[in-house]
């Protein structure tokens, strides 16, 4: 049936189908809009088919429906995704509670397919429930339908909405993001592949090459008797997908197509592939009065970076915790108070790659570098200075007077500048040509076979890239990265008693319930030199991070929270297995 349906949309999108001109802008419009209606209607029927089971109790048949409606809607997510950003989330986000701050105790309670999905393969199943989600994801559909004439359809819009979604596909499709039940990532990415050659079609112009590509992907997608488990993502991405994306970029070229620019993104449009950090924007998520990292902006930041002036008593600098050698952390399960009489509450995080993060702080409670620079400063436990008294201590400096006046062209040093010089120096700390990097360009010597294996794990069995998304390993969710994930993960206050840790985390922001104990996702690049780990500082190895991801966190301790958001079941991995993602962190 599924066959029958997609045969539909691609003859409703074909007809009358010829090379792209940019005087057929109503009829690439048409076809654009035929398409997504018949992908929307087959999702439609099949929903409808669904309902009807439940009225009979046919189970199996509402699971097999299931399987059904989600390969219609990975044939279409690229343009959903794309142009209907919210309805997308409430179809295919995660299951987990929302807030807005200003209204902490209203709760946004997840719905859609994820929710379906578990609802119907997690346990004993409700009727009751089943049918609500059904109506939801129909819902939403038809929200879709009702705004679809609001969007205009580009050939640049369009290309744009299907590179993003490849980039969607590497760093949350196959690692088990929105399948997390059934882990039906492999047969979705057929999908997936699939769907954007349809609409790659109807773009029109000489594609073949792009068709072959994506052809190829869609082959090793879907390799017969390939489990989740086994997929061999490294290979998939390298070997397939870069290809398909730079085949895009080229695409845009050999058509004279314009790369989208109509919104600000992290990479930009004419990326090669994910890992072309040359086309990335390290303020992306910096204030618009930033400075650009340039060295001279750099040089001067680096040296206030180490200046003990900006401490009240002139005892510490920025690297009294955040050393070089250490990767910008201090090897430390938590630093101590200016005064050195007690520890300061949480780990200090690596500086590396921080630019790349759109929220700072384990509880995510500023959004800049440069505030970030200010809480510090004036944090009475941790430099304790007064901005005030710091820029006067330096203009007292005639020669770091000299500095700023030559560059920054003001004659006194003014606070703002401060902090968005040290930012600078910060937004330069980047580690993005690791020996996994150097791999997925193209170097097969870069990685060993078993760190490649610590991959592939990381990204499928361990579900570490579900939270840990590729290739910032951060909680910044591809492929917009505009927002930052928290988790709640019961991280223990001792390593001999199951009690968790006192500190709640980001529930001390906005005081929402489900924010108890949740600290953001931290990069875990430069992992292997940032010991100790957790926000407390509570594990001194990677083994004993691995264990406590391997045993289902908290809830696998005994530790009983009601939103602990890291699943509470084991993953059962072998002690090769655990070896092996070690292997691959080592290299990250």
């Amino acid at each position: 049936m599924k066959k029958l349906y997609f045969l539909i949309a691609i003859l409703a999108g074909v007809a009358g189908l010829g090379f792209w001109s940019f005087r057929q802008d109503t009829a690439f419009q048409v076809k654009m809009d035929r398409y997504l209606d018949a992908g929307l209607d087959s999702l439609m029927l099949v929903t409808e088919h669904m309902l009807e089971r439940t009225a009979r109790n046919d189970m199996a048949g509402v699971q097999a429906g299931f399987f059904e409606a989600r390969t219609h809607y990975k044939r279409i997510e690229a343009l959903v995704e794309y142009f209907f950003t919210e309805s997308a989330t409430r179809l295919n986000g995660p299951a987990l509670l929302e807030s807005e701050p200003s209204m902490p105790g209203e709760y946004k309670y997840p719905t859609g397919f994820q929710v379906l999905e578990e609802a119907l393969f997690a346990g004993e199943i409700s009727v009751h429930t089943v049918r609500n989600e059904i109506e939801n994801i129909r819902f939403y559909v038809k929200r879709i339908k009702a705004h679809r004439e609001d969007v205009h359809f580009t050939p640049s819009n369009v290309l744009d909405a299907l590179k993003l979604n490849i980039y969607r596909l590497i760093s949350k499709g196959i690692a088990g993001f929105d399948s997390p039940v059934i882990l039906n990532a492999l047969p979705e990415a057929v999908s997936t592949l699939r769907g954007t050659q349809d609409i790659l079609f109807l773009v029109g112009g000489n594609g073949q090459q792009l068709h072959r590509l994506l052809d190829s992907a869609a082959q090793f997608a879907g390799q017969e008797g390939v489990s989740f488990d086994d997929f061999d993502r490294g290979g998939f991405i390298r070997r397939y997908i870069n290809p398909v994306t730079a085949a895009f970029t080229d695409f845009h070229r050999e058509h004279r197509i314009p790369f989208e620019t109509s919104f600000p993104r992290l990479i930009a449009p004419d990326a090669a592939d994910m890992f072309d950090y040359d086309k990335w924007n390290v303020l992306f998520f910096a204030p618009s009065d930033a400075l650009p990292v340039t060295a001279p902006y750099v040089r001067l930041g680096e040296k206030l970076f180490y200046d003990k002036r900006l401490s009240v008593n002139l005892s510490r600098n920025c690297a009294s915790c955040h050393e070089p050698a250490r990767a910008f952390t201090d090897g430390r399960p938590t630093n101590t108070t200016l005064l050195g009489d007690m520890p300061i509450l949480r780990n200090t995080p690596t500086l590396i790659n921080a630019a790349y993060q759109p929220a700072q702080f384990y509880d995510r409670r500023v959004t800049f570098l440069e505030d970030q620079i200010h809480d510090v400063v004036t944090n009475e436990k941790e430099m304790g200075a007064s901005f005030q008294v710091l820029v006067a201590r330096l203009n007292k400096d005639k020669a770091l007077k000299r500095q700023f006046r030559e560059l920054m062209g003001k004659e006194e040093i003014r606070e703002r500048d401060v902090k968005r010089l040290i930012a600078a120096y910060i937004r330069s700390l980047q580690q993005m040509s690791t020996p996994f990097d150097r791999y997925m360009k193209g170097d097969t010597a870069a990685l060993s076979a078993r760190a490649v294996k610590g991959f592939n794990l990381f990204m499928g069995k361990a579900k570490c890239g579900t939270c840990h998304f590729m290739p910032l390993f951060n909680g910044a969710v591809p492929p917009y990265f505009d927002k930052i994930e928290s988790e709640v993960l019961g991280v223990p206050l001792s390593k001999d008693q199951a009690v968790v840790d006192t500190d709640s985390g980001a529930y001390n922001i906005y005081r929402i319930g489900y924010q108890m104990y949740s600290f953001k996702t931290p990069t875990v690049r430069t992992s292997a030199q940032t010991a100790p780990y957790m926000h407390n500082g509570i594990y001194q190895t990677l083994d004993e991070v691995i264990d406590f991801y391997d045993h289902g966190g908290g809830a696998g301790l005994g530790i009983e929270l009601e939103f602990q958001t890291l699943p509470s079941d084991s993953l059962h991995l072998t002690a090769e297995e655990k070896q092996q993602i070690k292997a691959f962190l080592e290299v990250l």
